[in-house]
C-alpha cells in the first residue's frame, strides 16, 4: 500500500483514504493472516475500502507473490485545472511484491 499511497500523493494530491476498492491476489493461502494484519495496521483498524482477497496458483513471474489492485475516487478539487473537468478520477494501481520483500 505504500507504493499506492505514494502514487496517489504524487500524482493526484490524494491518499489511501480515497480508495474505494482493492482486489488482492496472493499465491499462498498462508499469506492471508499476515496480509489482514498489515491491512488493519495501514487503515488503523477501520475505514477499509471494499476489498477481496483471492488465492491464485501463480502470477506472471514465480518471484511475484502478491498483486494489489486499487481503485480510488479522487475529487476534481484535488487536481490541477489543466487536467480534466470531471468531478472525479478513477485511479487503478497494480503493485507486485517479489518474494524477497515478503516476510512471514
Amino acid at each position: 500500500y505504500a507504493r499506492v499511497n505514494q502514487t496517489l500523493v504524487d500524482e493526484y494530491c490524494a491518499n489511501l483514504h480515497d480508495l474505494v476498492a482493492t482486489t488482492v491476489f496472493i499465491t499462498n493461502a498462508s499469506f492471508a493472516k499476515r496480509f489482514a494484519e498489515l491491512r488493519r495496521e495501514i487503515f488503523h483498524g477501520h475505514d477499509f475500502p471494499t476489498s477481496a482477497l483471492i488465492v491464485i496458483t501463480a502470477l506472471a513471474s514465480e518471484d511475484m507473490l502478491v498483486e494489489v489492485q486499487s481503485v480510488a475516487v479522487i475529487p476534481a478539487r484535488n487536481r490541477q485545472p489543466k487536467n480534466h473537468s470531471d468531478p472525479f478520477v478513477i485511479f487503478t494501481c497494480f503493485a507486485f511484491f517479489m518474494s524477497h520483500f515478503w516476510k512471514e
